[in-house]
């Protein structure tokens, strides 16, 4: 008996080195939000197997890529594999003398420990090896992706009190090279910076970006955002703005919007998936680009109906097509919280298992018990409270 809870005990072990392995790394690389997602469901079918996909956007390596993928097939067929294992032997006794310790909830009956030591010996060990293979191979890849990702760390006050004026110094010098750049603003910028309304890119203890941000009703605005020009073009913007994203998702923001860009960064702020507002007939939205921040997963979906379905309709834009709807959403349980720009002249309609059972003005919606506005968007997190406050108005 001994030796089998000595292999128990070295696969637990094996398996908090790799929780702990991949948790810093994904803080390294910017998504720092994503740890708790994903260790909180670590034992979901294919947690594992999306976790290269999570990197594809950040590691530009196609080889690399494949070969995390296939390590991460292999975990997660690993992980499921112990499940099987350990999960189905249940201590059922406190007492060490008992013949019948284990229940074994395979095969539903309880098993002597000698038949357990028989049966899963063997097996643990060989789990063990695999396991610590694959813990070698997966460190060595993170290894390999951090060599290849630009590293930074993000403040929101200067820690140094010279990387105020080191960002104005770099902005003027900019400026006298080239006649243009952000100095133009630095007006603006200084003012977010008495505000404490800036935050900072740090790499090797120099500021080598910043961003101007603002925050109300739960909708963050990035209003300026500049790289010192050697590291532009390297990764470390996209890199900070990654990071600016999980610290906007952990303070509790749906979306996050910009005011106004220019032709040459649209590129740049679409590959972080920002999405143009210019195909939504929204009247004078004031932005032009909106991230929606994926969170939670919706709530009393399945719980409650099978099939439900959301529509929004512009029934105010003459120029906009009043035979479909701006917006089409089939929610599922599985779903994030649901995150739409909207106008509060528009209609809401909500379809049950096929059939339309409400059909609302939005900006009825305006109500703390109901919760879902938040400037021009629309934000649903728990479905079954959005029907019974429609129901109750209607």
């Amino acid at each position: 008996m001994d030796e089998i809870f000595k292999q128990i005990g070295q696969a637990n072990y094996y398996l908090s080195r790799l929780t702990y392995v991949i948790s810093t790394f994904l803080v390294d690389f910017g998504l720092e939000g994503d740890v708790g997602d994903f260790f909180s469901s670590l034992n979901t079918k294919d947690k594992f197997r999306t976790l290269p996909e999570k990197l594809k956007k950040i590691i530009n390596d196609e080889k690399l890529n494949d070969e995390f993928q296939q390590w991460a097939n292999e975990m997660e067929d690993l992980i499921i594999h112990r499940n099987t294992i350990t999960h189905s032997l249940i201590l059922n006794t406190q007492d060490e003398n008992s013949p019948f310790r284990f229940h074994n909830y395979k095969k539903n009956k309880r098993v002597s420990t000698h038949e357990v030591t028989s049966l899963h010996l063997k097996e643990l060990e060989e789990y063990n090896l695999k396991l610590k293979r694959l813990y070698k191979e997966g460190y060595e890849l993170f290894i390999q992706a951090k060599k290849k990702i630009p590293i930074l760390r993000v403040y929101d006050m200067p820690i140094n009190p010279s990387w105020r004026n080191d960002i104005k110094e770099w902005l003027r010098e900019e400026y006298l090279k080239t006649d243009k750049g952000l100095y133009l603003n630095i007006d603006l910028i200084q003012e977010s910076i008495n505000r404490g309304n800036l935050f900072y890119a740090i790499s090797n203890d120099e500021v080598i970006g910043f961003a101007t941000f603002s925050t109300f009703e739960s909708i963050a605005t990035i209003n300026i955002m500049g790289m010192k020009p050697d590291f532009r073009m390297k990764g470390y913007g996209k890199a900070f703005i990654r990071k600016l994203i999980n610290i906007f998702k952990k303070t509790g923001c749906y979306a996050i919007i910009l005011k106004s860009i220019d032709a040459d960064s649209t590129a740049f702020w679409e590959k972080l998936d920002f999405r143009s507002i210019t195909k939504i007939p929204i009247r004078n939205p004031g932005f032009t680009h909106y991230l929606p921040i994926e969170k939670e997963a919706l709530k009393n979906v399945s719980s409650i109906v099978r099939e439900v379905t959301i529509e929004i309709w512009d029934t105010v834009s003459p120029s906009f097509g009043h035979n479909v709807p701006v917006w089409r959403q089939e929610l599922k349980s599985s779903d994030p919280t649901l995150v739409l720009p909207i106008e509060w002249e528009w209609d809401l309609k909500v379809i049950v298992d096929g059939k339309e059972i409400h059909n609302v003005l939005i900006k009825r919606l305006d109500h703390p018990n109901c919760n879902v506005l938040f400037g021009n968007f629309l934000v649903i997190t728990d479905i079954k409270k959005l029907l019974d406050y429609i129901k109750m108005i209607t």
